[in-house]
């Protein structure tokens, strides 16, 4: 799961291609190595994913990610299918207008392990703010991916996020949990210190 979990970030840091080729007026910036006919197909993908409210950039990503590991053209197109079916998958449980980041974060948060039912919870606790709430979702993914169980993590984010936690705080969560866990502390036991230190220094809701 770890290993996954650091393949995903890896694959991030790949965003800014992305990013740059939207401003630079070029649809999608998949990889020029790929048959002229697969970068077709995954741009009549893409243009349905947009249409329907799903971001493009994890496509992209995704078919780079692909040549990358050196896999088979059709296999890059079939992992990118199945990316926008679990994009979609979640799309729903989201407003219309959910940021690319909060979606992305949502689907993130159920590679790590999280059960569905946790995932409604903390969107209804964080209603309302997206940044907050992809923050809140990035937490709960990195405190399952650190050892911390699914159940305990979802709703040591979702006190947070009723509490109308900053950012800041999720962030000291995560950031604290897996400072502990890398020392050597239970997981378990890092994620109760340091929630209850987090939640001592906030005012009563």
């Amino acid at each position: 799961m770890r290993a996954a979990w650091r393949r995903l970030c890896a694959v991030a840091a790949l965003a800014p291609v992305a990013m740059a080729a939207r401003a630079q007026d070029v649809p999608y910036a998949f990889p020029a190595s790929l048959p002229a006919a697969t970068r077709a197909e995954l741009t009549r993908l893409a243009d349905s994913a947009r249409a329907a409210g799903i971001p493009t950039d994890p496509i992209v990503l995704k078919a780079a990610e692909g040549v990358l590991k050196g896999a088979e053209p059709a296999r890059i197109v079939r992992a990118a299918r199945s990316l926008v079916a679990e994009y979609g998958g979640v799309r729903g449980l989201l407003a219309r207008d959910a940021s690319p980041a909060l979606l992305t974060a949502a689907v993130n948060v159920l590679r790590a392990g999280m059960p569905r039912p946790a995932l409604v919870d903390m969107l209804a606790a964080g209603s309302g703010d997206d940044t907050t709430l992809a923050a809140g979702l990035v937490a709960a993914a990195d405190l399952v991916t650190n050892g911390v169980p699914a159940s305990r993590a979802a709703s040591a984010v979702t006190q947070l996020l009723r509490r109308r936690a900053p950012e800041a705080a999720l962030l000291e969560l995560r950031a604290g949990v897996a400072r502990d866990v890398a020392n050597g502390g239970a997981p378990d036991a890092a994620l109760g210190a340091r929630l209850s230190g987090i939640l001592g220094g906030m005012r009563p809701p």
